[in-house]
This record gives C-alpha cells, sequence and structure tokens, in this order.
C-alpha cells in the first residue's frame, strides 16, 4: 500500500518523511508550503548589558524544519538538498 491510499485517521498529525517527527504546514507570502517544527525553542534577545544577553522564549514562533531534520541530506558543498 502505497501513501496515497493508506488510510488517515481523523487526527492524523502530518510526520517529516525523512525523519518521522512531528511537523506544521505554514505557507510564506508566495504560496509556497513550508514545514515548519511544532515546538521549536526560539528564543529573542531582549537587552543586553556589557556580555550578557537576556533572553525570552517566543513561543509563537517556529522554525523551519529544514534546519533541525535529523535526517536530511547534506551535499558534499554544505547545503541541504
Amino acid at each position: 500500500m502505497n501513501r496515497r491510499n493508506r488510510p488517515r485517521d481523523a487526527d492524523a498529525t502530518p510526520r517529516c518523511g525523512r525523519c518521522g517527527r512531528k511537523i506544521v504546514w505554514g505557507v510564506d507570502e508566495g504560496g509556497t508550503m513550508i514545514p515548519l517544527d511544532p515546538t521549536p525553542a526560539v528564543y529573542e534577545i531582549k537587552q543586553r548589558r556589557n556580555t550578557k544577553a537576556y533572553i525570552e522564549r517566543n513561543r509563537n514562533a517556529m522554525v523551519i524544519h529544514f534546519a533541525t531534520c535529523s535526517n536530511r541530506k547534506v551535499a558534499p558543498h554544505g547545503r541541504t538538498e
């Protein structure tokens, strides 16, 4: 049975085809669908003092899944495919 014919649960969460982790599909301004990590650790610098940076976690931000996928293919020149 291939992917298209496989039955889907009504509450099935989309998953990455390479690593199997949960993803959320976002759409950018140009209409391109982008896979995102649903629970990323995204931090914003709120204030800097000398050598310290005071940060705050932004729970509304998401990271593109290509940056965190454990099974992404890496080309010899360093770019991901």
